[in-house]
């Protein structure tokens, strides 16, 4: 998954949607997962997309950007590796 600028969206990215702030927790697409949410858990759950934990502790599922408006997913930032 892409962000609108062409930038791949990682697992740990910093973003806001909907006027919400959060954190990058599972990309399925990549197949990464954060510690705090398991491969385990999820892969059967969840098969394509991303998983978003915001900082009020609600979790957004995005499966595909193009049917969102192209501000509804930001990078707000990337932690260096």
């Amino acid at each position: 998954m892409k962000y609108t600028d062409g930038k791949e969206v990682l697992l740990g990215d910093r973003v806001s949607s909907y006027g919400q702030k959060g954190i990058i927790v599972i990309d399925c697409d990549a197949g990464a997962y954060s510690k705090e949410f398991l491969k385990q858990d999820w892969e059967n759950y969840l098969k394509v997309g991303v998983l978003i934990k915001f900082d009020n502790g609600a979790l957004f599922h995005i499966d595909r950007l193009d049917i969102y408006e192209p501000d509804e997913l930001l990078l707000i930032e990337r932690k260096s590796k």
